[in-house]
């Protein structure tokens, strides 16, 4: 290897055309985001375009000038997590999973975030259901980001016992205690067991992760909503639920 280059290990998030064949490719790995000039991916006969496709999976050979940016010498491609079908609910599944990447996720969250990135990405590929696993890592993110709901105790009273709601407006759970009737809204038990696991769950777990299309589309839409009244950010690939 020569001066001034470095191997990174990565997933690509985004490809940004620039001039005729030339692209900024954004990416992200176990060292957290890293991006990087990559002149002529973008023509037919570039041997490193399949490395650099969105959600490829790749070893990349960088070349650092002095100014610390980062130019592409050759990539390698180890997997590819793209969509293998056409479907609408894998089409959704991979534009959330990039809009969360690029927009929920913090510079300083990325290291941590990748993994189960990569995780939910194995189980994909593997033929796992991706509704479930798009919000696996939504969960981990929020969680990450200091707004993962709390689902191992009330949030009023730090009760573990008699658990009868998930508060959003809250962030967490409410014990049979603590709950008003009057202002509270009691959640079906299968709901709460799905937050406590979203929330809880390992990635050596996320293979246990099965509840029905419906199930999931209920959460994506509480937790879009309850993370944009915490931060203000709307997700707009949410919108294409309405297509599924």
């Amino acid at each position: 290897m020569q001066k001034n280059e470095i191997l990174k290990r990565g997933i690509v998030l985004r490809v940004s055309e620039f001039k005729e064949a030339d692209a900024m490719v954004n990416a992200i790995g176990e060292e957290g985001f890293f991006s990087f000039f990559a002149r002529g991916i973008r023509r037919i006969s570039s041997k490193n375009a399949p490395a650099t496709q969105p959600f490829s999976y790749s070893e990349f050979s960088l070349f650092q000038s002095g100014s610390a940016s980062l130019s592409l010498k050759e990539a390698s491609p180890l997997r590819f997590y793209g969509a293998m079908d056409e479907s609408l609910v894998s089409s959704f599944f991979l534009s959330f999973l990039q809009e969360v990447s690029l927009k929920v996720v913090q510079e300083d969250e990325a290291a941590s975030c990748f993994p189960y990135l990569k995780g939910v990405l194995d189980r994909f590929r593997a033929g796992q259901d991706p509704l479930a696993l798009g919000l696996l890592y939504f969960a981990k993110v929020l969680s990450i980001g200091g707004y993962g709901l709390e689902v191992g105790e009330c949030v009023r009273c730090h009760g573990k016992k008699g658990i009868v709601s998930l508060s959003y407006e809250e962030g967490g759970f409410l014990c049979s205690d603590c709950f008003d009737p009057d202002n509270d809204e009691k959640t079906p038990i299968r709901h709460l067991q799905i937050a406590r696991f979203l929330f809880r769950c390992g990635i050596e777990d996320f293979p246990r992760a099965e509840w029905s299309g419906e199930e999931s589309l209920a959460f994506y839409q509480n937790l879009a909503d309850y993370f944009e009244s915490q931060t203000g950010m709307r997700l707009k690939s949410i919108s294409l639920l309405k297509a599924l």
